[in-house]
């Protein structure tokens, strides 16, 4: 009996312990660039062309993602970035004019809010 006591104590430590970390775990900055008009050799981690020595660091101690493109036109990439949906679905299909008053429906669930849902403030 005494051992499982013990036993007990251990595991409830040991969860503790172990749930504190969960809790407590930092989480990864996250830096999205999106460039309006740059081309793929434009870099100098792609083609040399360009010396970019910061935006370089970010891909060699980050995450980068070489297979995504933004639109021709600024409202739907931004569209895009913000809900994950293609432009077509988010209703911004051409830039937004600053006498016009719309944006993207919502019934979208925008990347802040995700970004909340997930621990970040």
């Amino acid at each position: 009996e005494f051992v499982v006591d013990i036993m007990s104590a251990i595991i409830l430590l040991l969860f503790t312990i172990l749930w504190k970390k969960v809790l407590c775990a930092k989480k990864p900055n996250v830096i999205y660039i999106l460039s309006d008009d740059l081309g793929y050799d434009d870099l100098y981690f792609q083609s040399h062309q360009i010396f970019t020595p910061n935006i370089d660091k970010f891909v060699a101690e980050g995450q980068f993602l070489s297979w995504h493109y933004a639109q021709s036109v600024c409202s739907p990439s931004r569209a895009a970035l913000m809900t994950g949906r293609y432009p077509l679905h988010t209703g911004i299909n051409d830039w937004i004019q600053p006498t016009q008053s719309f944006g993207v429906p919502l019934n979208n669930t925008m990347l802040p809010k995700i970004l909340l849902d997930n621990g970040y403030d």
